[in-house]
Parts: C-alpha cells; sequence; structure tokens
C-alpha cells in the first residue's frame, strides 16, 4: 500500500504543519526524524486519522483517507500511540484482542482465531506468557509491547509508530 501526502495543511493554536508533498513506497520501512516540536506524531495522527486530514490531503493506493470508514480504514492502517491514555485494567490479552476489532461483528465475543492471532502477536513481542496478567500493572516497557502487539493483531497493511 502506498500512502501519498499532498497540500496538507494542519494547525494547532500556536503550531502549523504544512506539507506540500510526501510519498510512502510500499512495503518499505521509513523512519520520520526531527527535533521535538516539529510534527512527526501530528503527521503520523493525520495519516491515521486520529485527527481529520483536510480531504484529499492523505490518500492511501489513491483512496481519500478521509472518505474512508472506520473499519475499513483500521483493516488499512494500524496506530500506536506515543502516550495513550488507558481507561480500564484489562487483561493483556482482552487489550491486545481490540485490536481484531475490525473483525468480530458488533455484540460478538472474539473467534479462536482472533485469541490465535492476538496470542500470536503477544508472543512475537516476547510477551507470551502475559495474556491473564492485567494491563496496568505492567511496566511502561511492556504496556508499549503490547501497544504494539495489538496492532500486530489488528494485520494492517500499513503500521505507524
Amino acid at each position: 500500500m502506498k500512502i501519498r501526502v499532498a497540500g496538507l495543511a494542519f494547525a494547532y493554536e500556536k503550531f502549523d504543519l504544512r506539507i506540500e508533498g510526501l510519498e510512502f513506497a510500499e512495503a518499505g520501512v521509513t523512519a520520520i526524524v526531527g527535533p521535538n516540536g516539529a510534527g512527526k506524531s501530528t503527521l503520523l495522527k493525520l495519516l491515521a486519522s486520529v485527527l481529520p486530514a483536510p480531504a484529499g490531503a492523505v490518500t492511501i493506493d489513491g483512496r481519500d483517507v478521509s472518505r474512508i470508514r472506520g473499519r475499513e480504514r483500521a483493516i488499512l492502517v494500524s496506530y500506536v500511540p506515543q502516550e495513550p491514555a488507558y481507561s480500564f485494567n484489562y487483561s493483556v490479552l482482552d487489550f491486545t484482542l481490540t485490536g481484531r476489532a475490525p473483525f468480530i461483528p458488533a455484540f460478538s465475543p472474539p473467534s479462536r482465531n482472533d485469541v490465535r492471532i492476538s496470542e500470536e502477536a503477544l508472543r512475537y513481542v516476547g510477551l507470551g506468557g502475559y495474556g491473564g496478567r492485567a494491563f496496568l500493572e505492567l511496566s511502561s516497557g511492556e504496556r508499549r509491547l503490547v501497544l504494539i502487539a495489538r496492532s500486530l493483531a489488528q494485520q494492517s497493511g500499513i503500521l505507524l509508530l
């Protein structure tokens, strides 16, 4: 999948981010570097639609992300936030299973396949035996790994970290 940014303009009260043109190649790893406050996290949030990008400014394979509905967008793009807010003390496995939400019908429990994929993602990040532990009782580093496992369990074509 190819991400293209064209004519992106976004502003907070005392910050402006403007990108005339940028393209991320398919099947590649790209690092965005720059000083604190340069807009790296804001750009990732715009790419993931955590923040609303102007119509036509961000496309995935030629499709405007502002027009892609939530479930379909979640299948395309996964995002690991820099500083997430935690509301509930889910088990590590349940937290990881939230990455499977685009594939689980409303009011249905996760399937065995969803559980298998989530457990596999936890093993991949080195937390295979942590499924039953309470998320908020983990160290901050372990929590970051669970966030990555959740995104891996989502199985999106694009992973933004």
